[in-house]
């Protein structure tokens, strides 16, 4: 991901990537850093506070995925 503060656009580098990694790269990011994105992955996170981190996101992916088909 790479946000832009100058044009306030976080645009998503996702070749490669199931578009399943993509919506929670995203919302891990958004949910560390306080709703503010940033560029990376969250790959710098304990694995312990991932697996808490992925319970707490849980809800909004599956709503996400939900509201798809």
């Amino acid at each position: 991901m790479i946000h832009s503060s100058i044009s306030s656009r976080l645009n998503i580098l996702s070749r490669g990537l199931t578009k399943e990694r993509v919506v929670k790269e995203v919302l891990r990011e958004l949910a560390l850093n306080e709703g503010q994105a940033q560029s990376g992955f969250v790959d710098h996170v304990p694995k312990g506070e991932l697996v808490k981190l992925d319970r707490a996101i849980e809800p909004f992916l599956n709503k996400f995925f939900e509201n798809e088909t």
